[in-house]
């Protein structure tokens, strides 16, 4: 724990009875997490894992491992600097191709020689019994052929082009294994809103109220005792940091009690503008509205304003329930029930 976290933890020992809640923060630092880590620290902790991100696409993995080839450096015997590109070719239904490029600049980085020296190749998932089976997929090491002939590469650059190949390899899977801060910080965002009753103020922090704090310190635990962060330096060494997530007690006064006021509010107009969008792009691409289709916007509706009239009736404040925002969203989802009933009769 740090001194910030245990002043603050100090000051969360006020009576309950003159707390709102808790502003949360948390600060997710940026290198490599395990998936299958936070997945059995939720379930150790008794945590609904539901807000993991997915597992990572392996085609996404490459194209990530292939941008972190791009522009890799060596120098040449005579001063200069070789710079390796990496270059669409070609996408089949069975693998992708990359070219290898391999550009000799001089000193004031005017490219003195162009040449393709290599391909990379990436193997799609296979599709058995309809279904997609990602573990079938495989990244290629480098092969420096061009058109199935042997391309020139000096005998003095193959040491430099054998650590391409293996930080290529190395950080495909990395990029296929492990998951990003941003995905963690998406995690964190939508268990902070779904399973902690959590409302957006501004700049990250969120409310919760006191009846969800038991939620929330499991969340905090699992982040800050349960989940590495490996992060590597200039020459791969590793090491291992700890996101934290912050408390900071809201005392029941009528300036806290505006402020979220003002935050639920904004949120439902953000909300039901993000509704309004999805309506808009299922009329427009979609020639038939299913029931589920329809359910499932018009749950979200129900859902967004069942919040907002709950905080606010506990704030002792007023929803308007015909304001602009929810109107509109009132008329895009009966223009969306009428085309499913049209889709229905047809």
């Amino acid at each position: 724990m740090s001194v910030l976290s245990d002043y603050l933890d100090e000051a969360m020992q006020l009576p309950e009875d003159v707390l709102l809640g808790t502003l949360a923060f948390f600060f997710v630092p940026e290198g490599f997490y395990d998936r299958q880590q936070i997945v059995d620290a939720c379930g150790r902790l008794g945590l609904d894992p539901q807000w993991i991100r997915p597992e990572n696409k392996p085609l996404d993995a490459w194209k990530k491992a292939v941008r972190l080839a791009d522009e890799y450096t060596y120098p040449t015997p005579d001063g200069r600097t070789a710079h390796i590109l990496i270059r669409e070719v070609e996408a089949g239904k069975e693998s992708m191709i990359r070219l290898v490029v391999r550009e000799i600049r001089d000193t004031t980085n005017r490219t003195l020689s162009h040449d393709i020296i290599g391909e990379i190749e990436f193997f799609r998932p296979v599709r058995h019994q309809g279904q997609v089976q990602q573990s079938s997929a495989r990244a290629a090491n480098i092969r420096w052929t061009h058109n199935g002939r042997s391309t020139r590469v000096e005998a003095w650059e193959k040491p430099y082009l054998d650590t391409l190949n293996a930080r290529y390899q190395r950080d495909y899977l990395r990029a296929k294994d492990w998951q990003d801060a941003a995905k963690v910080r998406w995690m964190l965002r939508d268990s902070l809103r779904h399973l902690c009753a959590g409302i957006p103020v501004r700049n990250g922090t969120y409310f919760v109220p006191t009846s969800h704090a038991p939620q929330l310190m499991l969340w905090r635990e699992l982040m800050e005792t349960s989940v590495d962060c490996r992060v590597f330096d200039q020459h791969d060494n590793e090491s291992v940091k700890r996101s934290t997530l912050h408390r900071v007690p809201l005392v029941a006064l009528q300036e806290s009690k505006d402020m979220l006021l003002e935050a639920v509010e904004s949120d439902a107009v953000n909300q039901l503008d993000t509704i309004m969008k999805e309506i808009r792009e299922l009329r427009e691409k979609r020639q038939t509205i299913t029931a589920a289709a329809y359910n499932s916007v018009k749950n979200r509706y129900d859902a967004v304003m069942a919040q907002a009239r709950s905080y606010t009736e506990w704030l002792e404040g007023q929803f308007d329930d015909a304001g602009a925002a929810a109107e509109m969203a009132q008329a895009a989802l009966k223009g969306l029930q009428k085309a499913m009933l049209d889709s229905e009769e047809n």
